[in-house]
């Protein structure tokens, strides 16, 4: 097969075995002798900053020494973005090599996996084939039954925790918090997001995150350790980076939001405790790691004149954190923003936060069946803004939004990952 033709095939189980289950990743690993339980993981959920905290805690870890596997979704413009060991993608050859011996046993099955499940276990035969010292894990959706809970860690990570993907995790947010916790193992400690307002947190963890945390915790005889505000002096954010002062010593990350002041305190916290585990962790490589760190379209600038931000940020914290960016870093800038988003989301509460500051708004449909219909979003984002266009196609839509941007203006896309690969892929490869 081809590399087009290997990640088709994946996808095509998309919609095949959708009933929540680990038996069938269990059923898979088993044929390939278990290897994953041959390493040692750091395991994290979470609905929002679960990839920026992730991306954080292996870059130090790598900068420390050990050979890192780093295990996200979704990828923005290749798929072989999603498995990727001390900052390498894994290679075309070896996805496909690899996709070919799981592919050949999950046809076979009775109970078809997911792609989801495939890609997972696609990834734990490639980080133990290649030796890692560590794996930074990333829950794909949940994690009671999502595919990478077949593992044990040696620490799990619960990032901020609100509403999304309802349809699957439930209707509120205390039932969206238990299916996070089912990643807490019996004795495994486990680090939470910040519960408390401070000069680096703005959306502390919720109390009804928190007492579920805490009884699940204990069910488990688990430590829970929350990210401590009260050790960070100094917390800046401005378009270039991210800077916080924890426990007397400065953290610089190239990450961009106020809120990557939090995501930077909850993997400081983890890879503290992690020294326990890993020896070689130290301030210094823990700063170095920080620095390093790349994840893209998490308010990632592309172009400097006008200003090009893409986000791939689809939900109300998503667009707090947007708002705030913009707020703090472009009041003075006059603004376009090219915004499409998926019909399962909570379109209406992103628009009502994200469209008011905005000078004109070009209202976009990604690709996909999921996206929400430009009429709908156009409708609603006038209800908040005066100045709000429709342009169909993603490319066009920001070609047009560029073309009536000067170079001291600033142009933003955001509302969903597709739309960000979509502008990634088509002008800043």
């Amino acid at each position: 097969m081809t590399f087009s033709q290997t990640v088709d095939k994946i996808f095509s189980y998309a919609s095949l075995g959708a009933s929540p289950s680990l038996e069938r990743i269990r059923e898979i690993m088993a044929h390939f002798g278990n290897v994953q339980d041959k390493l040692r993981y750091i395991h994290i959920a979470g609905t929002n900053g679960k990839g920026s905290t992730s991306t954080l805690i292996a870059s130090a870890m790598t900068e420390s020494g050990y050979k890192t596997g780093l295990y996200t979704s979704p990828h923005l413009v290749s798929f072989c973005e999603r498995i990727s060991i001390d900052g390498n993608m894994i290679s075309e050859a070896d996805l496909i090599q690899i996709s070919s011996e799981v592919t050949s046993f999950t046809d076979t099955m009775e109970h078809k996996p997911t792609a989801f499940d495939v890609t997972t276990a696609i990834a734990f035969l490639y980080f133990a084939r290649q030796g890692c010292d560590a794996v930074v894990l990333e829950c794909g959706l949940g994690g009671r039954y999502d595919a990478t809970n077949i593992i044990t860690p040696v620490l799990s990570v619960i990032t901020t925790v609100s509403l999304d993907h309802k349809s699957v995790l439930g209707d509120t947010v205390e039932q969206v918090a238990r299916e996070k916790c089912g990643i807490i193992k019996e004795g495994v400690p486990v680090v939470s997001y910040p519960r408390k307002k401070s000069c680096c947190v703005f959306n502390p963890q919720r109390e009804e995150v928190i007492n579920i945390l805490e009884e699940v915790s204990q069910s488990k005889q688990s430590e829970l350790i929350f990210a401590d505000t009260d050790k960070v002096s100094e917390s800046l954010s401005d378009c270039d980076k991210t800077e916080i002062c924890i426990d007397g010593m400065r953290f610089t990350s190239y990450l961009t939001g106020e809120h990557q002041a939090a995501n930077m305190l909850t993997a400081y916290t983890a890879l503290r405790k992690l020294r326990l585990t890993f020896e070689g962790l130290t301030a210094e490589s823990i700063a170095k790691g920080f620095g390093k760190a790349y994840i893209p379209a998490r308010l990632e600038r592309v172009q400097d004149k006008p200003v090009v931000i893409i986000d791939g940020g689809h939900n109300l914290d998503c667009a707090n954190a947007v708002r705030r960016f913009v707020d703090s870093n472009l009041a003075e800038k006059r603004k376009v923003a090219v915004i499409g988003m998926m019909k399962d989301k909570e379109w209406d509460r992103v628009l009502e936060k994200v469209a008011p500051p905005f000078d004109e708004i070009i209202i976009t449909r990604p690709e996909g069946t999921r996206a929400q219909n430009t009429f709908e979003l156009s409708k609603e984002a006038g209800r908040y803004n005066q100045s709000v266009s429709v342009c169909e196609n993603p490319c066009d839509a920001f070609s047009l939004a560029l073309s009536r941007c000067g170079d001291e203006d600033a142009l933003i896309v955001f509302g969903s990952f597709y739309l960000a690969g979509e502008i990634k892929e088509n002008f800043y490869l």
